[in-house]
């Protein structure tokens, strides 16, 4: 049915990945981060911004990766390279390393949490945004580098910080780029209909 009605043609005309090398890097890694935070922190994913992105060609502004609970908020900011080294570790470093980068992202949540009128948990996390200043809320910024395996070196070699509440992570991988070009053709695939299932 799918190749009578031409669905190839029309999904491919749809644009819904990115062709830019630097936003498919982006997205990339704001989705390992994002999953890896979660399953670790037990904080369910409310809204995934890269849904509500007006431009799938151009990153959004905002925080990379914000989880937010009764009294918890990851932010997180995630690079992706090729090769890892002492830049991308200070990109990092400089954004999060001084002090405690507050969530900047906590009302665009909670709008998309009223628009589809999940009202008690857009209240919740407005609650928490207002809690911010008063310091009652555990506030934790973490970075991930996904990279080759120079990932991790680069960070025990570059990294310093301040702020107590800040930590990198890395995800290493033999070939960052055949990884990358897999993962949006296997998308591309599963949205074509072209697999049963997508893992």
């Amino acid at each position: 049915m799918l190749e009578k009605y031409e669905f190839k043609k029309y999904a491919d005309s749809l644009n819904i990945f990115p062709t830019s090398d630097k936003t498919r890097k982006g997205n990339l890694g704001e989705v390992v981060l994002s999953e890896y935070l979660s399953a670790t922190s037990n904080i369910d994913i409310l809204i995934y911004r890269l849904r509500y992105n007006p431009n799938v060609d151009q990153s959004m502004k905002g925080d990379d990766v914000l989880l937010v609970d009764n009294n918890r908020v990851l932010v997180g900011e995630s690079k992706f390279r090729s090769k890892a080294d002492k830049k991308v570790v200070d990109d990092i470093s400089n954004k999060f390393g001084v002090e405690i980068m507050l969530p900047t992202s906590l009302s665009f949540i909670a709008d998309r949490l009223y628009d589809e009128h999940n009202y008690e948990l857009a209240e919740k996390v407005s609650e928490v945004e207002a809690c911010i200043p008063y310091g009652s809320i555990d506030i934790k910024n973490i970075g991930l580098i996904v990279s080759d395996s120079s990932a991790h070196r680069a960070v025990e070699r570059h990294m310093s910080s301040k702020n107590k509440n800040f930590l990198i992570i890395t995800m290493n991988i033999d070939d960052p780029i055949g990884f990358l070009n897999s993962t949006f053709n296997l998308a591309k695939k599963g949205l074509e209909g072209e697999l049963s299932y997508v893992y």
